[in-house]
């Protein structure tokens, strides 16, 4: 096993830290109240031994106030979005445009199904809730046959979020939209939907698994506690399901060596959900990642973190600023497509973000992901038991 862990130590080389010691504290930094998410994720481990890096994903982001623990970066409220916050998003930098142009898809949608006299739009994380309120001021302004139609529905896990985007949402429109305070992999409808799924910059919050290969074997890094501080372990790879879903998704196993690899099975619970609760329509998924992760893994760091607080040497490193800090993996869309055929369901098209507005909708964006860096953005829109022309 300590040949594992020098192993490890070299994969991991990106993040310096992930497999030091580097200070006697329960975390990677100072814990700031005996019941933290910090404490309550510590409290895991001691009772479990350890913790797979997905448990410990979801712990950080989305744990909720539960006796004398504190919530996760999420569901705490401690998520600043906007400008010289945490991190902005494509929606709020290009307000009303983004949402303008959703509009539009949405009401091609609505046509594209025969003008149904209800159409759900349920979108799903909605963050400050900036795109709602750009989609629900242009379809009120611009389309009134389709307005009539729209159900829009938010499906949010974080109550302080609920609560920005209540005040976000001008109050004559806030009064046609439905909150959900749930969890858009678990939530389920009384009866299947007629409408469109949309999210932009979901996907790539569902926690994953943190694997990676040694010697033609795959291991899952766990979290576990030294008695000073959580540090990765690695343990070979068992987990039927994600076993199952590296044999579907790649044409080798085990995963390749020398690099962190990141699967979602998160992403394929969420995405079984949505194609269950969907009777016609449609999935539109914007986020930053790739249809082709087995040759972009090599030549990008796909998870990150980003907060007010992560110094350039904990960068990316995930263990520091545990609730204060988001953790974030590209999404593989290749695997959403693969996955969306067994869920019956169709790919409408896939595309570059800039592309898809510029040239589908007709609405160039003001700032492009070009602005962005290399992560580029990529919409995914997928059919149930429905047809769309784009374009």
């Amino acid at each position: 096993m300590n040949k594992i862990f020098r192993a490890a130590k070299e994969i991991f080389i990106g993040a310096p830290t992930a497999f030091d010691l580097p200070k006697p504290l329960i975390g990677r930094d100072r814990v700031e109240r005996k019941y933290s998410v910090q404490r309550k994720i510590l409290d895991t481990i001691l009772k479990n031994k350890r913790i797979s890096f997905e448990k410990y994903m979801s712990m950080a982001l989305y744990s909720r106030n539960h006796g004398d623990y504190d919530a996760g970066y999420y569901t705490s409220g401690e998520a600043l979005i906007g400008e010289a916050c945490h991190f902005n998003t494509f929606p709020q930098s290009n307000s009303p445009v983004f949402g303008q142009g959703i509009a539009k898809q949405l009401n091609s949608m609505w046509e594209a199904l025969g003008c149904p006299k209800v159409f759900h739009a349920i979108e799903m994380g909605a963050g400050n809730g900036i795109m709602a309120r750009d989609i629900l001021r242009y379809v009120n302004k611009e389309m009134p046959d389709f307005y009539k139609a729209l159900k829009y529905v938010i499906i949010e896990i974080s109550n302080p979020l609920i609560q920005r985007q209540k005040n976000s949402i001008d109050p004559m429109l806030r009064a046609s939209v439905e909150w959900k305070n749930a969890s858009a992999i678990k939530y389920k409808f009384k009866h299947k939907i007629t409408g469109c799924f949309l999210s932009n910059e979901l996907v790539d919050n569902l926690p994953v698994h943190e694997l990676f290969g040694y010697k033609n074997e795959a291991y899952e890094t766990y979290i576990t506690y030294n008695g000073f501080t959580i540090e990765k372990e690695p343990v070979k790879l068992s987990s039927r399901k994600v076993i199952d879903m590296l044999k579907t998704r790649f044409s080798t196993f085990p995963v390749p060596e020398k690099i962190p690899f990141y699967v979602s099975t998160a992403s394929i619970d969420w995405l079984k959900n949505l194609a269950d609760n969907l009777k016609r329509g449609y999935i539109l998924t914007i986020d930053y990642g790739t249809s082709d992760m087995t040759k972009y893994f090599y030549e990008h760091d796909t998870l990150r973190t980003y907060s007010r607080l992560v110094t350039p040497s904990h960068k990316n490193d995930p263990l520091y600023y545990i609730g204060k800090a988001d953790i974030t993996a590209d999404v593989d869309f290749g695997s959403l497509v693969i996955y969306g055929r067994k869920f019956g369901l169709r790919k409408v098209g896939y595309f570059n973000q800039d592309y898809y507005f510029s040239q589908i909708l007709s609405t160039p964006l003001i700032k492009s992901e070009m602005e962005s860096g290399p992560y580029g953005m990529r919409v995914l829109i997928q059919a149930k038991k429905a047809r769309l022309k784009l374009g």
